[in-house]
């Protein structure tokens, strides 16, 4: 037994590329808290799951959109590249900022 593995686990599954180890009761293992069933909560498993899809297909569409830099094949100005990339900052950063929104929520307090 490794010291990752809990004398209390039932049985493990793979699903897609992802291993959940079967668990007899709630424990905090790993520092994750583990339901009953899984130690990799669904929420994060579907998370992953989407990101990692989202996140391939924006890559694969900035590069398409670099193909667009053949002068032999576009007519282009500087002008329009910059209004290009502005609209792609400002969205990206429209989108880190959702993620640090709920990273930074504080609670006042007196004390």
């Amino acid at each position: 037994m490794t010291e990752y593995e809990p004398f209390f686990v039932k049985y493990s599954t793979t699903f897609s590329k992802y291993s959940y180890t079967h668990l007899t009761k709630t424990e905090k293992y790993s520092n994750i808290y583990v339901k009953e069933g899984i130690t990799v909560s669904e929420k994060e498993e579907r998370f992953i799951r989407i990101a990692e899809k989202r996140t391939n297909k924006i890559l694969e569409q900035i590069r398409l959109l670099g193909n667009c830099s053949n002068k032999n094949n576009y007519t282009y100005d500087d002008q329009q590249v910059d209004k290009i990339f502005k609209a792609i900052e400002k969205e990206l950063d429209l989108a880190k900022k959702k993620y640090l929104i709920n990273k930074n929520k504080s609670r006042f307090s007196l004390r």
